[in-house]
């Protein structure tokens, strides 16, 4: 290899292996912040402030509800600025919105803490993947496996660090202290972290050379998908059902862990074995989905997924502690659905209508996907709330899984929809 092309990989590596890192770190407290954290917070806040669960989880709630159509603004505003810009910034907001959470002073200002966490929390999600599929193109489907495995990561460390720290430091330095993190996390991702390889004088994947361009055989035809075209398939309609009800059963379970393993009779060192196997399923599952989907098809992946899926919901159910097995089956498929999704969400897109038409397909389809999943926290609460336990919830949570199963197999066809477009034209041109 030549001296210029040894700098040329050199130069690549040296910008990516921090960016790399702080990306993980990104994902690591999107994830926490969204979901994880409100172990911690529900029954302490419900402690020191009398403030009841849905009062609490309402916030979080209304979060991913506007993430709905934020979807669109977020992925305008990345092209517009470009990536960098808008992780950055989100993640220096959503540590001070973590201040918030801490300081919880009065309910409206811990309701706008936590209101926008979610919110950033897309912006953060979307702007890691943009740089991701910038750096990468072989390598893609890996680095997006190593990006996520944070996610369920956190959930094993950080419910237990704020556990601890607010028995023995007290609620409002233990979050404060994560707030002042990620605030440093997000300035430092403004000044390392680039949009693309090309801006250092690099190629992706550490090539040597620039990559061939990406040509569309009919580009106007995709600039003319609407969302007549992208809605009329079951396909579209079973992606957001069975991808939304993945992210609802993470919100859903995942942030009750430790109200739930309490109710069922598990110990503190039981809850944290539980955790840790949730972390560990989760990282290994984000990693391989990737390999699966290769190896067995986008299609029979998500098919494996959504029956594992089934089978936590009714470990989840009818586990406690003198059937502990019931409740490892429900951490192992809860933690590949945090591990997996990420990746075949996208992945399922492309297989079923082709990379010409990705980008209008999948902003349309996530904003199913966010209006499913806004409600999975709120479900539990309810629930909670009316019944004083989570029976009837986790009850409810298996007819999620069939759904889920169900959708998968249904989307079972791929389509062209920019041939629908040129019919559509055809027909108002015969006219």
């Amino acid at each position: 290899m030549s001296p210029q092309a040894q700098s040329i990989k050199r130069k690549f590596w040296m910008f990516l292996v921090p960016a790399f890192i702080l990306w993980m770190i990104g994902e690591y407290f999107f994830s926490g912040f969204t979901v994880d954290q409100l172990n911690v917070v529900v029954p302490s806040l419900m402690e020191f402030k009398g403030w009841t669960t849905t009062a609490i989880t309402n916030a979080n709630t209304v979060g991913r509800i506007i993430n709905i159509p934020l979807t669109f603004v977020t992925g305008t505003v990345i092209i517009k600025l470009g990536a960098r810009r808008v992780l950055s910034f989100a993640m220096i907001l959503l540590g001070v919105c973590e201040l918030c959470v801490a300081i919880a002073g009065n309910y409206v200002m811990f309701f706008i803490g936590m209101c926008l966490q979610p919110m950033l929390g897309v912006a953060i999600l979307m702007s890691t993947f943009s740089l991701c599929n910038a750096w990468f193109r072989k390598w893609r489907g890996t680095a997006l496996g190593l990006v996520t495995l944070t996610s369920p990561l956190s959930s094993a460390t950080l419910i237990s660090y704020l556990g601890h720290g607010v028995a023995f430091r007290g609620y409002t330095a233990t979050f404060a202290t994560l707030g002042i993190i990620v605030v440093v996390v997000g300035a430092l991702m403004a000044v390392l972290v680039r949009n693309t390889p090309e801006e250092v004088g690099c190629f992706p994947d550490a090539a040597l050379e620039a990559p061939p361009p990406e040509i569309l055989a009919d580009e106007e035809g995709v600039n003319r998908i609407k969302i007549k075209h992208i809605m009329k398939y079951k396909e579209s309609w079973c992606h957001f059902l069975c991808f939304g009800f993945m992210m609802f059963t993470i919100g859903a379970y995942a942030g009750f862990f430790v109200m739930r393993f309490a109710e069922i009779g598990l110990g503190q060192g039981q809850l944290t074995a539980m955790t840790y196997l949730y972390s560990i399923c989760g990282a290994v599952l984000s990693f391989f989905s990737g390999v699966i989907d290769d190896k067995l098809g986008t299609r029979n992946a998500t098919i494996l997924l959504c029956a594992l899926m089934l089978l936590g919901c009714i470990g989840f159910r009818f586990g406690s502690a003198n059937a502990l097995w019931m409740i490892v089956i429900g951490m192992i498929a809860l933690g590949g659905v945090v591990g997996a999704s990420p990746n075949l969400s996208p992945s399922m897109v492309v297989y079923l209508f082709g990379r010409k038409a990705f980008n209008r397909v999948y902003r349309l389809l996530n904003c199913g996907v966010y209006l499913l999943a806004a409600f999975g926290v709120a479900f539990v609460s309810v629930c909670y709330k009316a019944t004083g336990n989570f029976k009837l919830a986790y009850t409810l949570m298996i007819v999620v899984g069939v759904i889920m199963l169900a959708c998968a197999l249904l989307m079972n066809r791929k389509r062209d929809l920019t041939e629908d477009v040129k019919q559509d034209e055809e027909k108002k041109a015969a006219a």
